[in-house]
């Protein structure tokens, strides 16, 4: 029995290099910096959940209708790490560009992928 390759959404890596860490460590800003993108370019979060690292380093994580979206900070590099799974047809565009302006990275690097699942 054959499998059909079936393209079922896309995932999305964004590192942003150079960013501040008055901003790399102002948590609920990146907390609910995330979420309002995420609820503006239509994503459906139905929970989320965050953690503080000793000494340094945050994690925050949305569950969402559509996958999932990931925040990881780095402030030994100056870093910080994004990742968005989505299975759904919504565009990533405007979560993008607004964390661009927020955070103000030196550098962004962007990869963008489409996830295939063999049926």
């Amino acid at each position: 029995m054959g499998f059909t390759a079936k393209e079922t959404g896309y995932e999305l890596t964004v590192i942003f290099k150079g960013v501040s860490l008055d901003k790399i460590n102002n948590y609920p800003l990146l907390k609910e910096t995330s979420l309002e993108l995420l609820k503006r370019a239509g994503f459906t979060v139905l929970s989320d959940n965050e953690h503080i690292f000793t000494p340094q380093g945050y994690t925050f994580i949305a569950l969402l209708a559509e996958s999932h979206f990931a925040v990881h900070t780095y402030p030994e590099y100056n870093t910080i790490y994004f990742h968005l799974y989505s299975c759904g047809d919504k565009e990533e565009t405007d979560i993008l560009g607004g964390l661009k302006e927020t955070f103000s990275p030196i550098d962004v690097i962007v990869r963008k992928e489409p996830v295939q699942v063999k049926f």
